[in-house]
C-alpha cells in the first residue's frame, strides 16, 4: 500500500518548515576540541582545537590558553 498524496504533502511541508528553521545552524562554527590540559604550576588551561567551517578538509590547529580567571588569550605556535 502506498503513501497517500495528502500524507506525502504533509511530510514535505513539515520537512521544509524544519529546514527553514534550522538554516541558522549553517552560520555557526563547529569546534573540534582535540586536547584540554591543566598546568597546575602556572594555574592555566590550554585548549587545542580546530574550527570546522565550509568544505575544507585541512584545518589548522589553534591553541587558547586561559591564563587568569577572566582572560583567554591565543597562543602562537612555537
Amino acid at each position: 500500500m502506498g503513501v497517500s498524496v495528502s500524507k506525502s504533502s504533509e511530510a514535505h511541508d513539515g520537512l521544509r518548515f524544519l529546514l527553514g528553521r534550522a538554516r541558522f545552524l549553517a552560520d555557526l562554527q563547529l569546534l573540534d576540541v582535540t586536547n584540554v590540559a591543566w598546568d597546575r604550576h602556572e594555574q592555566s588551561d590550554t585548549v587545542t582545537f580546530r574550527r570546522l567551517m565550509g568544505d575544507h578538509s585541512v584545518v589548522p590547529t589553534e591553541i587558547l590558553r586561559h591564563a587568569r580567571p577572566n582572560r583567554i588569550s591565543p597562543v602562537l605556535p612555537g
